[in-house]
């Protein structure tokens, strides 16, 4: 009997060899009672050969690797009967069954890392849901290696009082085309601006929009679909950064069920989707997490936010708490959220495209700690006296809750992840690195701003992103921006086209993130001018020329009051090296702004009128996916029709959107008689100074920011030497209602007068 025993496991490990065509190394090193082996498969990279040797079982570095594990049968019934609603164990509880990955590096350095539970789906479009599939295999391991040479897996498996210890498999890592991981630096100089690539130490410039989601109330495959058709727009444009949230309503494991995650599966996988379009892609992303989870509906049942509130907490239902600061302080709710966090980290942390771990607009999560009027009656805390928090109180809960997050997770699930928190309204208590808040945990600082006035760049984006700069030096960001006023999007792009450009040369590190996204931006194909802004930073390096950011307008100098910053008619951007010798900028006709288009955009002038926009304004947004009326493409539900003109429509003609010329024609055109060298100049500051015979002379670059024609304007090529303080003062090129703004680039060529002559546009 035990001969036959021995050879019927003998025989299924050989076949399960030759079924994979794989080269594993299998050795039994059990402690538990019964014997029972591990079956593992190796599921990607996948090869094309699968008989040849030579590329089997070889990862490129930083590159997706995934092995699928099928452990002993007794347990998957107890994981089964438990994923049914029976009492069994819980694959979500560590304390349950723990599944430890243990790899051994090329040094010989072991690195702890965890397998999780996956459900497999098939996307059915036609009925606009994910079938479950079937595997044999539902434990699964994702990893992407950071080091060339031989890796080592071995496994250990402990359920109750049995241990499982087993090597699995080798591997060899290869190079690989991947920039690894994105990482800041520290070295004191305006380079930090700037992250960099950790394989190739290039820097990163973000090219960016918020993708978010794909739709609210659910994520089914036409939710999937949109946002995926939403990162492959912005891949068309060579955009290479964008933001996905962990939502509630999506991939967010522990709602609705803090401790079982089945219900999820299948917005998890259709998350696996987005992660491995951005990978292959080049695309880097945020993860961020949604105040939705502690804000208020305002009553039971009426969802403040996407369908979900502090209501639909599934702490607060199944602890009972009634107070939003037990959800930051109790310790049996901890544990749970961070067996979350070994979820998806373990599941989607393993990439190098995950850049940021966020948490979004956090003074609307602190915000509820001092709000709650429960926490009258709590004590134990610092309003044991009966009073409730204050601001700086509620700020320290949060922080030292993310704290607590963030080292976990950097001593357990991910030493390269980088984290980016965030505010609505900034508290004046982070002016101050003294105090312990959330920029202070965060290696990136974003900031969020949405405007339609005419100072919005010029004066707000541009002051709130130097500020946090001055404050912390850390790279800053300006993650969320947009119009406030939606319908603004359904006549002109004006707006999104002045917003990426400007903030592209504010010193933050790369174009503003536009939110609005799924309603308007990329339904209008708004998002391909990123494209030219990709053109321009191509072969620039910002982080090795340590540039730092400069604006001008041809007001502001004049001593006048901020408000009167709007009457401006140039306004200028731009990102200086530190050897003075390179310059790379943004001149704009500042007139060309929406409200200023009402005599040209019929459009506009609507909204101005009448506050309202007569006719559809039509996006495909599926905002409810049980709606039965369905727009259909090849018989496959797509979205629903959605129209913004009903959104924000008031106040179009608020005095506070007015300048000096927009009840004098609206947008004015420079284009002087005689050429363009009659036209005003702008300012560039702090470069070589010129004294007596002793000139530095500069040539400056014009290039096209609107349209197809990527290249170098020639015919406003100008040659020019600095004043005695350092200045420079271009001629603006005719800024017209074709052309109302271009980018240039100005490059030092030298102090010989002869050379600069031959040079200089005649």
């Amino acid at each position: 009997m035990k001969t036959q025993l021995l050879f019927q496991i003998t025989f299924f490990v050989f076949i399960n060899f030759i079924a994979f065509s794989q080269d594993f190394s299998i050795v039994e090193k059990n402690e538990s009672t019964g014997g029972n082996l591990i079956q593992s498969v190796w599921l990607e990279p996948t090869f094309q050969s699968k008989n040849d040797p030579t590329v089997q079982n070889k990862v490129g570095k930083h590159k997706r690797l995934e092995v699928g594990f099928k452990i002993p049968n007794n347990t998957t019934v107890q994981i089964n009967r438990f994923l049914n609603g029976g009492n069994g164990i819980n694959p979500f509880d560590p304390t349950q069954i723990d599944f430890k990955v243990i790899l051994t590096d090329p040094t010989g350095n072991k690195i702890t890392r965890f397998a999780f539970y996956y459900k497999p789906f098939i996307t059915d479009l036609e009925n606009d849901v994910f079938i479950e599939d079937t595997t044999d295999f539902p434990w699964r391991f994702r990893f992407a290696p950071p080091a060339i040479g031989k890796w080592e897996i071995a496994l250990e498996l402990v359920v109750g009082n049995s241990k499982i210890n087993q090597e699995v498999l080798s591997f060899e890592c290869v190079e690989s085309n991947q920039k690894g991981t994105l990482q800041t630096t520290k070295s004191g100089e305006n380079s930090d601006r700037w992250l960099k690539f950790s394989e190739t130490n290039k820097p990163f410039f973000a090219i960016s929009n918020n993708i978010s989601s794909g739709g609210f109330y659910g994520y089914v495959p036409s939710q999937n679909r949109r946002q995926m058709d939403g990162v492959q727009q912005l891949i068309d444009a060579k955009g290479n950064f964008t933001r996905f949230e962990l939502s509630a309503q999506g991939p967010l494991p522990d709602w609705p069920i803090y401790n079982n995650y089945k219900s999820k599966f299948d917005e998890m996988y259709a998350f696996d989707q987005l992660v491995n379009l951005c990978e292959d892609n080049d695309v880097y992303f945020t993860l961020f997490r949604h105040h939705v989870e502690v804000l208020d509906g305002g009553n039971p049942g009426q969802p403040n936010w996407d369908g979900v509130s502090w209501y639909e907490n599934p702490y607060r239902q199944a602890f009972n708490i009634q107070n939003v600061e037990d959800y930051f302080t109790k310790d049996e709710i901890i544990k749970w959220q961070n067996n979350t966090l070994r979820y998806l980290f373990s599941r989607w942390g393993y990439s190098p495209n995950m850049a940021f771990y966020s948490y979004s607009e956090v003074d609307r999560w602190y915000s509820k700690i001092f709000e709650d009027q429960e926490q009258t009656k709590v004590t134990g805390n610092k309003a044991a006296d009966g009073g409730v928090l204050n601001e700086e109180e509620s700020i320290e809960i949060l922080a030292k809750w993310v704290e607590n997050q963030q080292r976990f997770i950097r001593n357990n699930l991910s030493d390269s992840i980088l984290f980016c928190h965030t505010y609505a309204r900034t508290s004046k208590k982070e002016n101050s690195t003294k105090f312990k808040g959330l920029f202070a945990l965060s290696d990136a600082i974003g900031v969020h701003n949405y405007e339609e006035v005419k100072n919005v760049n010029f004066k707000k984006r541009y002051d709130q992103l130097n500020q946090w700069w001055d404050v912390y030096h850390k790279p800053v960001i300006m993650e969320e921006m947009g119009v406030n006023k939606i319908p603004i999007l359904c006549c002109t792009g004006i707006e999104y086209h002045n917003n990426i450009w400007s903030t592209a040369f504010m010193g933050d590190f790369g174009t503003g993130m536009d939110w609005w996204w799924d309603r308007g931006v990329h339904d209008f194909g708004y998002q391909a001018e990123l494209l030219n802004i990709q053109h321009f930073f191509l072969t620039e390096d910002l982080k090795l020329g340590n540039y730092s950011p400069q604006k001008w307008d041809d007001v502001s100098s004049f001593n006048i009051p901020d408000a009167a910053i709007r009457n401006r008619l140039i306004e200028n951007f731009a990102l200086k090296s530190s050897t003075d010798e390179r310059v790379l900028g943004w001149v704009h006709n500042a007139t060309y702004y929406w409200r200023n288009l009402a005599n040209d955009v019929p459009c506009i002038q609507e909204l101005v009128i009448s506050n309202k926009l007569s006719e559809p304004c039509i996006v495909a947004r599926n905002i409810n996916y049980k709606a039965k009326n369905k727009n259909e493409i090849n018989g496959a539900p797509l979205f629903e029709y959605h129209d913004i003109r009903k959104e924000n429509h008031s106040d179009f003609n608020n005095n506070r959107y007015k300048d000096r010329y927009t009840d004098k024609g609206g947008a004015q055109e420079i284009k002087a008689e005689g050429g363009f060298l009659n036209n005003p100049t702008f300012t560039v500051s702090s470069l070589k100074k010129s004294t007596g015979l002793k000139k530095n002379w500069y040539k400056i670059e014009f290039y096209y920011t609107h349209g197809s024609n990527l290249g170098v304007v020639s015919e406003f090529t100008q040659i020019l030497y600095t004043e005695v303080d350092g200045d420079l003062k271009p001629h603006v090129p005719n800024l017209t209602d074709t052309n109302p703004d271009y980018a240039y680039k100005i490059t030092f060529i030298g102090k010989h007068k002869k050379k600069a002559e031959i040079l200089r546009v005649k």
